[in-house]
């Protein structure tokens, strides 16, 4: 599967602005690479980035993200409190998603389960699974849930209706650029 059917499979919540952003797997090749590249320039251009964010010798781990979106996300009081009590320095978004990647990298540290805050997830559900240990959870769907199941579950159908027009989309013909930067019906996912 190439990387731009990749980023409109799994990461459309994130182009109709549902998600502040998503983590993908890839695997990992020259013509991954070289499609990366190809589609940085066009992502920066309707306002999304894409990170590397690791991985190993076969698969790449990248986060598609909008900035502005990520950033209000990030900034409130509950997660900024969590990631300084994380050691985070708090400075700009680039920062901390390096700050971020160190931590999924360093072998001796535990994987970052704040990486939550970094994909959207509510404060709620980011902390419930680092209090209950990825135990207990109350609902398990794009991540688990911890609090506030309804509202979960609506975010999570209006992912997967999004999911299914972009991808419908793209399949028609639909050029890349074209469709992360129309909204489509996303009106109708919130």
């Amino acid at each position: 599967m190439t990387l731009s059917k990749t980023l409109i499979k799994f990461c459309s919540p994130v182009f109709a602005g549902l998600k502040p952003s998503y983590l993908i797997m890839v695997k990992n090749n020259e013509y991954l690479n070289k499609e990366a590249n190809k589609l940085k320039p066009i992502l920066k251009k309707n306002g999304f980035r894409l990170r590397e964010l690791g991985g190993c010798i076969n698969v790449r781990r990248y986060l598609l993200f909008n900035e502005k979106d990520l950033e209000k996300a990030i900034h409130t009081d509950l997660n900024i409190n969590l990631l300084k009590q994380l050691n985070y320095k708090i400075t700009n978004i680039d920062d901390l998603i390096t700050q971020l990647y160190k931590r999924i990298e360093t072998k001796n540290l535990p994987f970052p389960h704040e990486i939550g805050i970094f994909l959207g997830y509510p404060y709620s559900d980011t902390i419930g699974f680092i209090n209950n240990k990825g135990e207990n959870e109350k609902y398990c769907g794009y991540w688990k849930v911890y609090a506030n199941v309804e509202q979960a579950k609506k975010n999570f159908l209006s992912f997967d209706m999004c999911k299914k027009e972009f991808c419908e989309a793209f399949e028609s013909g639909c050029p890349f650029e074209e469709i992360i930067n129309k909204k489509f019906s996303s009106q109708l996912y919130g």
